[in-house]
Parts: structure tokens; C-alpha cells; sequence
């Protein structure tokens, strides 16, 4: 299990740089095929994917070490349990990384790519749909 450090990450600056572009580079082979004038369209989204992928590792991590409430307290009388931020958050890159997926697949015809290779790299690394 990944511990979370004192500035809140999980990942140094470095590590999660060097996470970022093992997932860009992976996809990066994925679309070689792709025409020029789709791939300079294309190298944007995964950027964002491989980004996306990152940030869900981070709060999937914080999820599991913290739970999905948290404490507060608003004043003497006005405190108990809320949903984490970390919950609202995993949704919302969730949300964000299914786009950028989908805006890819419509770049990408279907010719380029041999056994969906887009879906088996979401099954090795843990993704969901």
C-alpha cells in the first residue's frame, strides 16, 4: 500500500512525472499507425489519459488508506462525518479520463487497432471503464 507523504501525495514531483510518461509512451505505441494530421489532434488526449490514470492511482490510494468519509467540525455544536473530497474527486477525473477515451476512439479507426488494444491496456493496468 502507497503512504501518503507529508505535502498530501502519494507520488514525488519525480515519480509522478515518470508514471505520466510510462502510460503517454505505452499509448503513444498503441496509435504509432495513426495518420500525422490525426496524431498531432490526438497527442494532446493522451497526455491527458496518461494524466488522468495517475491522478485516479493517487486518489484510488488516498480512498483505501482514508475511507470515504471524513470528520469535520463547523463550530461547537456542528460536526460529524462527510463524503471525502477524494470521493467527489475520483468521480470527476473518472468522468474527465472516460472523455478524453472516447474523443480518442474517435480518432482512431477501428483498422488501427488490433483487438482493441485500447481496452486491453485499460485491463493491464487496472482500469475501469
Amino acid at each position: 500500500m502507497m503512504d501518503m507523504n507529508k505535502n498530501g501525495k502519494f507520488f514525488t514531483d519525480d515519480e509522478r512525472e515518470e508514471r505520466i510518461n510510462k502510460y503517454f509512451k505505452h499509448l503513444k505505441k498503441i496509435t504509432k499507425d495513426v495518420d500525422k494530421e490525426r496524431k498531432s489532434v490526438i497527442i494532446p488526449l493522451l497526455e491527458n489519459i496518461a494524466f488522468c490514470i495517475v491522478q485516479l492511482e493517487e486518489l484510488r490510494a488516498y480512498i483505501k488508506q482514508n475511507g470515504y468519509f471524513e470528520y469535520y467540525q463547523n463550530g461547537d455544536n456542528q460536526f460529524g462525518y462527510k463524503k471525502s473530497i477524494a470521493t467527489d474527486l475520483i468521480s470527476q477525473v473518472s468522468k474527465n479520463y472516460s472523455t478524453f477515451l472516447g474523443r480518442l476512439k474517435e480518432y482512431i479507426p477501428d483498422a488501427n487497432l488490433k483487438d482493441d488494444e485500447l481496452d486491453k491496456f485499460q485491463r493491464e493496468n487496472g482500469i475501469k471503464k
